[in-house]
């Protein structure tokens, strides 16, 4: 059995920037992480209970009597979690003696029990268990002896459990690494939203032509000569990496979703080729080319920041990278049946990407080292081929959106890569010449140009308020450390006032929590973790953590306030201009002060 996950420990195989607080591992079924079951747990002597802060999960039906070598043998720090498919099967039926023992285990922390109704919903109910500040990671007890029917639903529970956690994992360190550009990018680039068009025009634009998703990976250049051919039966979405690949065989796309936040792409700015844009994008590429441009917001919290100030963001759902991003555009179009080609998801050839790939000469050595890999069915189910915890990530996203789309059906004519189970693997070029009988014609579209700069004024007021009320939360913040600073005068702290300023502190709007925080949360998720992992505090040590969090929380503040009151200054010079075309906004923006983010 093979379960989708990854050793995220290993410096050999992530870069230093990371997050690695958390180990998600491999199942493999080899001998060292079996505990072979037969009347109880025979446990292989490379199955190391000792390990310290880990958590064991055990799926099934067991005995107390079969599970108790398995608990007496945790470190103290670890923990052994019962999950079960067949409701309050370790609450009923137990004799006394059984009952207490369990009480016993559960109110020392040992063990704690998971119910659901299905090995899927079992998963997801065990991920809430899953201390990722406590814990350095967890590992399975799994029987070699399982019937069939129990080895499948075992099967589908660690599938899920590890697929659920290294999706966890991979958004993580993605937003860790880059969640404070974004947000910058976002208020940098909100002006632009005046000028430019909503998500929405997209959506009643599309003429009936079904959707080609076009991503970049290496099975891609095989079904451009052929998409050259026949692309105007087609809406083509593709992903900027994959462009240049794209305009190399003359041909023009319908839209190009761009949503790098630190690369500028490269397009020819006198096509007709739509840009939906994710408002977080790279400020050179969001100030490019507004009449054609359709601005969105990947992330909830950044909408909900930009609708503070004072612009409704359209909202473009995604499953972490542009290629679901795209994938989600062709559902809001209604397109019947959709198209991909490029979506390896996969190393074809032993390459992750098409060659040619846009940002390849700028990936960091450090990304270039290979995380380990897993093997997957083939396209269209022949062979095996490997993947990685990213690519898997994406597989498993289009493979569940897809098992929920049940009138729509979605077309794999990649012709490589890794099978995406639900899709119908096809030949491109047999889909084309399909196509070519049902008499589908492209309509030119026609973008008119949008001037709202005249409500510039109120993103600029906007912004002023932001600034009051980070200002605010930062001078909530000062009030509790100077109460807390008093923690070890012989008159002690105040708890009253404590209370009040912690008060003050609960009440500031999200949206301004969200932006202070992100400047400082990788120093306010380490003393979360050693907060957790402190047995030994006391009341103290408790205040001496609140005011540890508080003084990370009110540097994030103090670092928001640098960088608003720059951006109050732009908006205010951006308030004066009179915005006759793109092209004086980009100049503009690229000699003003704020280029430099």
């Amino acid at each position: 059995m093979k379960l989708h996950n990854e050793e995220f420990n290993n410096e050999k195989y992530f870069s230093q920037d990371t997050d690695m607080s958390f180990t998600v591992i491999d199942v493999d079924c080899n001998e060292k992480l079996i505990a072979k079951y037969k009347k109880k747990f025979v446990l292989d002597d490379q199955v190391d209970l000792y390990a310290e802060r880990t958590c064991w999960t055990v799926y099934g039906q067991y005995g107390l009597n079969e599970l108790e070598e398995v608990v007496n043998a945790l470190a103290s720090n670890s923990k052994l979690i019962l999950v079960s498919d067949v409701n309050d099967f370790y609450d009923d039926g137990l004799t006394e003696e059984e009952e207490k023992k369990l009480a016993n285990w559960i109110g020392c922390g040992d063990v704690e029990v998971v119910y659901g109704d299905s090995p899927v919903n079992c998963a997801k109910n065990t991920v809430s268990k899953l201390d990722r500040l406590f814990f350095d990671g967890w590992r399975p007890l799994i029987s070699v002896d399982l019937e069939s029917e129990l080895l499948q639903k075992t099967k589908n529970y660690y599938q899920t459990l590890g697929e659920t956690l290294n999706t966890t994992k991979v958004m993580d360190a993605t937003r860790g690494k880059n969640l404070v550009t974004y947000i910058q990018n976002s208020l940098i680039n909100l002006p632009v939203t005046l000028m430019s068009h909503d998500l929405d025009v997209v959506i009643d634009a599309f003429d009936g032509r079904p959707v080609l998703l076009v991503s970049a990976g290496p099975s891609l250049l095989k079904q451009l000569p052929i998409l050259e051919k026949y692309q105007s039966l087609f809406t083509i979405i593709v992903a900027s990496a994959a462009y240049q690949n794209l305009k190399k065989h003359n041909i023009s796309p319908d839209y190009i979703l761009v949503v790098d936040p630190n690369k500028k792409i490269v397009w020819d700015e006198q096509s007709n080729i739509g840009l939906i844009k994710d408002i977080g994008c790279d400020p050179k590429t969001a100030w490019s080319n507004s009449k054609l441009s359709f601005m969105t917001t990947h992330h909830p919290s950044i909408k909900e920041l930009m609708y503070a100030i004072g612009y409704d963001v359209s909202s473009l759902y995604t499953g972490g990278c542009v290629a679901t991003s795209a994938f989600n555009v062709a559902r809001m179009m209604g397109s019947n049946p959709i198209f991909m080609i490029g979506q390896d998801l996969a190393y074809t050839d032993g390459k992750a990407r098409v060659d040619g790939y846009t940002y390849e000469a700028k990936i960091r050595p450090s990304q270039k080292l290979s995380p380990r890999r897993f093997s997957v069915p083939g396209f269209g189910g022949a062979g095996e081929v490997e993947t990685d915890p990213a690519l898997l990530l994406y597989k498993t996203w289009f493979e569940t959106q897809i098992s929920q789309m049940d009138e729509t059906i979605v077309f794999n004519c990649t012709e490589g890569g890794a099978d995406i189970k639900g899709s119908v693997p096809a030949s491109f070029e047999e889909v084309c010449k399909e196509l070519t009988k049902s008499k589908i014609t492209k309509q030119t579209q026609l973008y008119e140009a949008k001037d709202d700069s005249q409500y510039m004024e109120v993103l600029s007021n906007g912004i002023k308020n932001l600034i009051a009320d980070v200002s605010s939360y930062r001078d909530s913040l000062t009030s509790a450390l100077r109460i807390l600073s008093k923690r070890i005068s012989p008159k002690g702290i105040n708890l009253k006032k404590l209370d009040a300023a912690n008060a003050e502190i609960r009440e500031v709007a999200n949206h301004v929590k969200f932006l202070c925080d992100s400047y400082s949360a990788k120093g306010i998720k380490d003393i979360q973790i050693e907060i957790s992992r402190d047995e030994e505090r006391d009341h103290l040590k408790a205040f001496a953590y609140y005011e540890s969090i508080y003084m990370e929380a009110k540097d994030g503040a103090m670092k928001a306030l640098t960088f608003l009151r720059e951006l109050d200054v732009f908006y205010a010079i951006l308030e004066k201009q009179n915005w006759h075309s793109s092209s004086e906004i980009k100049d503009f923006i690229a000699e003003n002060s704020l280029n430099k983010y």
